[in-house]
C-alpha cells in the first residue's frame, strides 16, 4: 500500500505546482497497476485546508470528493497511539518536519507502507529511519 503525501495530492490538483505532471503520472501508474493507496485523516485535513487558502471552497470540495469516492484509496484514523507517538516523533526531530509529517513516519513504521511524496525533508527523514 503506498501512503499518499498531501504534496503529491496538491500537486496533482495544482496545474500551476513544478510537480503537476510528475503526480498526474503517479496517479495515471498507480491506476494501471491497480496499486492500493491510503492516506490518513491528517493528509485529509492538510488538502482540504491548503486547498481552500490557496484556491477556494468549490475547489477543496472537488478535492474532497475525488478522495472519498476514489476506488484504490483508503483513510486511515490515527487513533490515541499514533497521536502520541506522533507528539513524541515531533518533540524529538531534529529537521522541522510538520506534525502531520511525523504522523506520517509513525504511520510507516506501523504499517509497513511505502510513501509517495515530493517533499524532501521527509524523504531524507523517511531515509535516516528505514535504516
Amino acid at each position: 500500500m503506498i501512503l499518499l503525501d498531501s504534496s503529491v495530492i496538491l500537486a496533482f490538483f495544482n496545474e500551476e505546482d513544478m510537480f503537476h505532471a510528475k503526480a498526474i503520472q503517479l496517479f495515471k501508474s498507480y491506476e494501471k497497476e491497480q496499486k492500493s493507496l491510503a492516506i490518513s485523516d491528517y493528509i485529509l485535513n492538510e488538502c482540504l485546508t491548503v486547498m481552500l487558502r490557496k484556491r477556494n471552497l468549490k475547489e477543496s470540495k472537488r478535492m474532497l470528493d475525488f478522495l472519498l469516492n476514489y476506488r484504490n484509496l483508503e483513510l486511515f484514523h490515527l487513533d490515541a497511539d499514533g497521536f502520541m507517538s506522533s507528539i513524541d516523533e515531533f518533540k524529538n526531530q531534529e529537521d522541522h518536519l510538520s506534525f502531520i509529517d511525523c504522523s506520517i513516519l509513525w504511520m510507516l513504521k506501523k504499517n509497513r507502507f511505502e510513501v509517495a511524496t515530493f517533499d524532501k525533508n521527509l524523504l531524507k527523514e523517511i531515509k535516516k529511519s528505514s535504516k
